[in-house]
């Protein structure tokens, strides 16, 4: 009995890198195709070809994209549910409000489904094309509507996608940011392999990081993504 329990054993630690380590990343085209240097991007064009099409349009006000298989809502703005100090429905979200109006959503089956959620920040930057000089124009140009020229909030506060630039960054949640952030939900799994983990473990729904309460929609609970 013991030689048979150290064998399994042994052959639970061999099997167990082939597990965690089994799916390799395949990165995606960043779309650029100009070339401004030697070795550049837009010379070596590293990273898995796009399909194409890259969108389609399922009728029902909902996008696909056909390179990482996530459902997008087709309109990137059709108002917002945050509420200004006076009362009124504001043009932007503040990132608890983003957050808020994903459990809105889902109660009222948005367009269909009930698992909408806001995209973390290599799902949200998946969508920007470095080719491209305007993103909202691009996305427009693919199918999308209303896509603005301002950032996005992702689930991973306070990391924002710029669709004028394609830029990532961080915002500083002053009032300025809240005033000109916007939100565009998601909803399924990226395709095993296409998008990486954020690497986001906890949550920020208070102004400390904390571990992620029960229900919580933050890619820190989430974790979406290929391991």
């Amino acid at each position: 009995m013991p030689k048979i329990t150290v064998g399994l054993l042994l052959a639970l630690v061999l099997l167990l890198p082939l597990h965690v380590y089994g799916v390799t990343i395949q990165l995606p085209q960043t779309g650029q195709t100009t070339s401004y240097a030697a070795e550049d991007d837009g010379a070596l064009q590293r990273g898995v070809a796009w399909p194409n099409p890259r969108f389609t349009d399922n009728g029902d006000q909902t996008i696909t994209d056909n390179l990482t298989g996530l459902m997008w809502e087709k309109s990137a703005y059709s108002g917002s549910w945050d509420i200004n100090p006076i009362g009124g429905i504001s043009g932007s979200f503040t990132y608890e409000n983003a957050l808020l109006t994903t459990y809105y959503y889902n109660g009222i089956n948005h367009l269909g489904y009930s698992d909408w959620r806001l995209p973390n920040k290599n799902e949200l930057g998946s969508l920007i094309n470095l080719g491209a000089p305007k993103q909202f124009e691009w996305l427009m140009s693919q199918g999308f509507t209303n896509v603005l020229y301002r950032r996005y909030w992702t689930s991973n506060k306070p990391i924002a996608v710029d669709m004028a630039e394609g830029s990532i960054s961080r915002l500083y949640l002053n009032l300025f940011d809240y005033n000109n952030t916007y939100a565009w939900y998601v909803r399924g799994q990226s395709r095993e392999g296409t998008l990486p983990k954020t690497g986001s473990i906890y949550c920020t729904t208070v102004p400390v990081w904390q571990p992620c309460p029960s229900g919580s929609t933050e890619d820190g609970a989430l974790r979406n993504g290929t391991a």
